[in-house]
């Protein structure tokens, strides 16, 4: 399992961002809202992995996000645990790579939307062939 990590804990620096969505585990950037966030995986082709994503706030009230699938690969399936994340709070993304997926790397991109504020995650997936 590889992961999407909060703003809000105690090992990141304080900023003004009100709220932020990325993966357990990644570097974090200071106020990047999770956009420039990169979680480097490897997934072989034809595998499926869970990522945990974690949303959290630095300012106001506790709230819930609807959360979405921006962009991935074509052919990718990505399901989320369901269509909002408590923030703070974690909600999972399952990635299959399809059989014939080309080794590379590959980004998906997850969106947060909540009380007319937005937090992008971006991060990049590399698949391997299959062994």
């Amino acid at each position: 399992m590889f992961a999407a990590a909060a703003c809000k804990s105690g090992t990141e620096p304080t900023a003004s961002y009100a709220l932020c969505v990325h993966a357990q585990g990644a570097p974090f950037t200071p106020g990047s809202k999770g956009e420039a966030c990169a979680v480097p995986q490897l997934i072989r082709s034809g595998q499926t992995r869970t990522v945990e994503l974690e949303a959290d706030i630095y300012s106001g009230e506790d709230r819930t996000a609807i959360v979405t699938v921006e962009f991935g690969p074509n052919g990718w399936t990505m399901a989320l645990g369901g269509s909002s994340i408590p923030v703070p709070g974690q909600q999972t993304l399952t990635i299959t790579v399809p059989d014939n997926a080309i080794p590379g790397d590959y980004q998906i991109a997850i969106r947060a939307n909540s009380n007319g504020e937005q937090a992008i995650l971006v991060f990049v997936v590399a698949v391997a062939a299959p062994i």
